[in-house]
């Protein structure tokens, strides 16, 4: 039955020979075991047409090119022959041939698992003493390399019992007392994790492709996390590569504390920027208040009997404070330090918000504002706070390239959709000048600014916190001129 490439991973480390079906005598490719194994190079051997045939040992080449025949049929074949090495011995050769594809759609061809079999170099009459001498470099070459591994090693049966382990050299689980072999799988693993790794186990026997899953395991009080991969070795055993990622992920949870503190400075510097609009737009309600407020005590002062005037008074300075209270409610959000926090959100709702922390900015920099919002958008799974911020970088980035354009000519666009089959997108537009290619190309890169006292840190962080919600952001030409910035987020599972 021909395989894909994907199955050649789980064939354990051996000289790999592959060759035309047409033509098997021809090797295309051959990988750099051929080295220890003959002692020639891959380059030897793809050097010439017949090779392979041209060094089968003349007792053996008859079976040899008969089964290569039998091929034809589709059968796979396991063939024992004598090949000559590079010092002009012959080596036995167990070759495991079978029909395989390399990649999805591509030809057959043939591919050869080459091992060596000494057992029978010694009962062809080699030399004892070489034979072992040969035996024993091999021996300490394998030990050498797995000792040098990082990765701890395990064969595990279909049961979940630990039947070989060779511990890592950066896997603490070599310490775990008493040691890992014949103890069961369950003795390691959290208990809501043990029947998921059996379920792993059994698909990987059935024939599945090796299966990778994390698990976590405790060691007095110190918590590890690991990684497993599983490769079947047999029809009843498991290879399991276990790898060490706590340092890992405390790296990546340093980043992102990095990260989030980084966005939080940027957060104070964007209000900085905007203190003057927000001056303003805090300005307006607190002059209507006192103003209303002074106009219905004189009202009342004038006109004793006139209530009904001095309530609609006192009713636009309430509406002027919780304005007032609004704006102030909104800096707060905005700017406090806080944990991330994911939560079902309305892609609408949050381009809202954002706006309204920039309307003074807008207003004074003579922007039309043209806002295209889909209604009943799906919700997405965000930290509010961070896609308010990644929007407002986006909006005063457009805001800033309008400067550059005649004022009747400043426009904003502003559109969210929903994208199909899984996402919503968010589009900021501007009519400005448009983005030169090179300024493009490094875009998102940290500190690449093109403004004179930009600090170059918005849209990188902005392209950060995206990815942190598995979406993405790039940038597009405007149709008419301008550049547009495309955001993409995932909907809420």
């Amino acid at each position: 039955m021909p395989r894909t490439s994907d199955e050649l991973l789980e064939i354990a480390p051996a000289c790999l020979r592959v060759a035309e079906i047409q033509s098997p005598h021809a090797v295309r490719l051959i990988t750099p075991q051929v080295n220890r194994l003959l002692g020639y190079t891959p380059q030897q051997v793809l050097s010439e047409a017949a090779f392979w045939t041209d060094r089968l040992h003349p007792a053996d080449r008859a079976q040899v090119l008969a089964a290569w025949a039998d091929l034809a049929a589709g059968n796979d074949v396991v063939l024992h022959y004598r090949l000559r090495n590079a010092v002009g011995r012959y080596t036995w050769l167990r070759d495991r041939v079978r029909r395989v594809r390399l990649s999805e759609g591509g030809d057959e061809v043939l591919l050869g698992v080459l091992e060596d079999e000494p057992e029978r170099q010694v009962s062809a009459g080699h030399a004892q003493p070489q034979l072992e001498a040969e035996l024993r470099r091999s021996h300490a070459y394998n030990q050498a390399l797995l000792e040098a591994l990082p990765d701890a090693l395990l064969v595990v049966d279909a049961a979940g019992t630990i039947l070989r382990f060779r511990p890592g050299k950066d896997c603490p689980l070599a310490t775990w007392e008493p040691p890992l072999e014949r103890r069961h799988i369950g003795e390691i693993l959290p208990p809501s994790q043990i029947g998921s790794a059996l379920q792993q186990i059994a698909a990987v026997l059935a024939g599945q492709r090796g299966g990778v899953f994390e698990f976590q395991a405790a060691r007095g009080e110190r918590e590890y996390h690991f990684e497993a991969r599983l490769a079947a070795l047999n029809a009843n055993e498991v290879l399991t590569i276990v790898r060490n990622t706590t340092a890992e992920r405390q790296r990546a949870r340093q980043l992102q504390q990095v990260q989030e503190e980084l966005a939080h400075v940027l957060r104070l510097s964007t209000l900085g920027e905007m203190a003057a609009g927000l001056a303003h737009e805090l300005n307006q309600p607190l002059t209507s208040i006192s103003s209303f407020a002074r106009a219905c005590i004189h009202r009342l002062r004038a006109h004793p009997m006139q209530i009904e005037k001095a309530v609609q008074l006192a009713e636009q300075v309430c509406q002027q404070a919780a304005h007032a209270g609004e704006v102030v409610r909104r800096l707060r959000r905005f700017v406090a330090r806080r944990e991330p926090h994911l939560s079902s959100v309305c892609l609408n709702e949050l381009v809202q918000e954002a706006l309204g922390l920039i309307q003074a900015e807008v207003r004074d920099s003579g922007v039309e504002v043209c806002l295209e919002l889909e209604p009943g958008l799906p919700l997405v799974m965000a930290d509010r706070i961070q896609i308010i911020q990644v929007v407002l970088n986006l909006l005063r980035n457009a805001v800033d390239a309008l400067a550059a354009v005649p004022l009747e000519c400043r426009r904003l666009y502003v559109q969210t959709r929903f994208a199909a089959p899984s996402s919503v997108e968010l589009i900021v537009a501007d009519s400005g000048p448009g983005l030169s290619k090179e300024i493009a190309d490094h875009l998102f890169e940290p500190f690449h600014t093109t403004k004179p006292e930009g600090l170059g840190l918005g849209l990188a962080i902005s392209k950060s916190i995206i990815e942190a919600h598995h979406g993405r952001i790039w940038t597009a030409v405007r149709a008419g001129g301008g550049t547009e910035f495309h955001v993409s987020l995932p909907l809420t599972p």
